[in-house]
């Protein structure tokens, strides 16, 4: 399945998280981020293959449980971004499956995204800290603002 992606669209911002709630997965970053990216584009969502969780239930947050191959391919084709908020990983497989369907990546600044080159144009960078600068920037450059 193919369908290439250049830069994220934000009519209709649909994030996706892949991988489990361990604590090095970022997760309460990447909630802080979207809360803020919901507050400024209300129809934003964000889906998780995760159960539901308590402390990651706010508006806009859909969680899809565990996935077939299938399923989750379906569901990198839907989105607009991938998210991973990951403090460590390995190599992410989740950013190489998205990126392998067209699908846009905002990864941490961290090592398992460095096998990025410059011809991967698809990937955003951010720091430790920026997820929600970052989610905004990309937000108000498709806006034009």
């Amino acid at each position: 399945i193919d369908r290439p992606k250049i830069t994220p669209s934000f009519d209709r911002p649909r994030l996706l998280y892949v991988g489990s709630a361990s604590p090095h997965k970022n997760l309460d970053q990447m909630i802080r981020g979207f809360i803020k990216l919901k507050n400024r584009l209300p129809e934003a969502e964000l889906s998780m293959t995760l159960s539901s969780r308590k402390e990651y239930s706010v508006p806009g947050v859909v969680f899809l449980g565990h996935l077939s191959v299938p399923a989750l391919f379906e569901q990198y084709q839907k989105a607009n971004l991938l998210i991973m908020p990951s403090l460590v990983e390995t190599i992410g497989l989740p950013m190489v499956e998205a990126l392998s369907m067209g699908t846009p990546v905002i990864a941490a600044d961290r090592p398992y995204q460095s096998f990025r080159t410059d011809s991967i144009s698809s990937i955003y960078v951010y720091g430790r800290d920026e997820l929600k600068i970052t989610l905004l920037e990309l937000q108000t450059r498709k806006m034009g603002g």
